[in-house]
């Protein structure tokens, strides 16, 4: 679990936290959830713990891409993009 100043030295890097999440099994995701806001599922070097291993990635960058598939939406208006989805 991060300490205080960590967790504030981390929000002032200037980098953004990803979380990448996998299919996690219905029976797991209670005892995950308490231990997510607990902050267990990261170590104190911001490696993602053995218990959330399986199901999450964790990583800091500069700049993401987030591309949606599946829809064709360059030549769409708002509306129109919001009706496609």
């Amino acid at each position: 679990m991060l300490e205080k100043n960590q967790r504030t030295k981390s929000m002032l890097s200037g980098l953004l936290d990803v979380v990448l999440l996998r299919p996690v099994p219905r029976l797991k995701l209670p005892g995950l959830l308490g231990s997510y806001k607990k902050g267990e599922h990261l170590s104190g070097n911001d490696t993602v713990t053995e218990k959330f291993a399986p199901y999450m990635t964790f990583f800091r960058t500069g700049s993401i891409d987030i591309e949606v598939l599946g829809i064709q939406r360059d030549s769409l208006t708002l509306p129109e993009y919001k009706a496609a989805m």
